[in-house]
């Protein structure tokens, strides 16, 4: 019983959760720990490729992001911690990607939300078993529609943060995670699972 509790428990995500948490109350913004940890066009350190996805500009950007990415968690890591994980890094590696050579109007860039769309089609794949396909397709073609608002109107639906929203981000970890649902499509093709 207690192992099958463990087991369910995304602890990948709840410690990620809890380090986004930490460093929000170690680093708001605007503060020299923030400025540190943000990535900065003007200010090139390696650590922020990293520390920027788990920081943000205030509390309402902070929540929207964890709520989406603790959901996330909870149904992604029990199908499989390793292929989460990756969808992270993916996701991190996009957007990271996006920043430093297609969007250079930004100076700055930290949160979570545009790797939580690799990790979102990710999440869709590894349900697809559990959920229809029609609803895995309808909400990923809802995403879509909401990145395509989003891309045409240059405003976050869902958050207004002090910051101007980085739609590019958004959409960087939404191709991300097409490409990584195709890369596990095709392995679980060819290895007839």
């Amino acid at each position: 019983m207690t192992r099958r509790f463990i087991a369910a428990v995304p602890l990948f995500t709840l410690t990620l959760t809890a380090c986004a948490l930490l460093i929000r109350v170690a680093a708001p913004e605007p503060s020299a720990h923030f400025d540190l940890l943000v990535l900065d066009r003007e200010q090139p350190r390696l650590w922020p490729w990293l520390t920027a996805h788990f920081l943000h500009t205030d509390n309402a950007h902070l929540g929207w992001n964890l709520v989406a990415f603790v959901g996330l968690g909870w149904l992604g890591e029990r199908g499989g911690r390793g292929r989460f994980f990756v969808s992270i890094a993916a996701g991190i590696i996009a957007v990271d990607i996006w920043f430093a050579w297609i969007d250079a109007t930004l100076r700055f860039y930290c949160g979570l939300s545009g790797v939580l769309n690799t990790v979102l089609l990710a999440t869709l794949y590894g349900l697809r078993r559990e959920i229809a396909a029609p609803w895995l397709i309808g909400v990923a073609g809802l995403v879509a529609l909401k990145l395509g608002i989003e891309w045409h109107s240059g405003v976050a639906l869902f958050t207004h943060t002090r910051w101007p929203p980085a739609v590019g981000a958004h959409i960087a970890g939404f191709v991300a995670g097409l490409i990584l649902v195709a890369a596990y499509a095709w392995s679980d093709r060819t290895r007839g699972v």
